[in-house]
């Protein structure tokens, strides 16, 4: 009998590549997740900056600690600073899931979010043997669109829709099959 997704999720909780470490996000992270869940620069594509500790602290609960499985922070190895997070919804028919990811803006163009979405890949296709992944992003943000064509996504659709910021933007949408996966 083929194992529940979520409980090899649950299994796979302590994820390392060469330079990073991705471990279940903490309130002890809360510093770290404040220097970027705050600033307007690392958030322009996605949604509102928080404005205190006490906010930040806030969204780090709601929003990923009160469902944990599948969302982890991305720490260096060198120094254990955690520069952004990453998550990984499993779609209700454990089949498919969608990947998302937010890292701090003194981490950009040095290969940390390729690295992170390259793991969760393996994560997703050769531990939990998904069919696919997705990934959605906003047509002007050109490096989050780069890092899922470096990980061999291709962009499937393009729409129209409300950002999280409420200003309607064009959305791309970009698939990564598992064509090692048997049908």
């Amino acid at each position: 009998m083929e194992e529940n997704k979520l409980v090899v999720l649950a299994k796979q909780q302590y994820l390392k590549t060469e330079r990073l470490l991705l471990e279940p996000l903490q309130l002890d992270h809360l510093l770290d997740y404040h220097e970027y869940i705050s600033d307007e620069e690392t958030l322009t594509y996605e949604f509102f900056p928080t404005t205190s500790l006490a906010e930040s602290k806030e969204s780090l609960v709601l929003w990923n600690l009160a469902q944990p499985l599948g969302r982890y922070a991305i720490i260096l190895k060198e120094n254990y600073k955690m520069i952004g997070h990453i998550t990984l919804r499993l779609a209700e028919d454990q089949q498919s899931a969608e990947l998302g990811y937010t890292l701090n803006k003194n981490f950009w163009n040095q290969g940390y979010a390729t690295e992170a979405v390259a793991e969760i890949i393996r994560l997703a296709f050769a531990d939990m043997e998904l069919t696919e992944l997705v990934g959605h992003y906003l047509i002007e943000n050109a490096a989050s669109s780069r890092v899922l064509e470096k990980n061999g996504f291709v962009e499937t659709s393009r729409e129209k829709r409300e950002s999280l910021r409420g200003i309607s933007k064009l959305h791309g949408t970009a698939v990564l099959v598992n064509l090692n996966e048997e049908k």
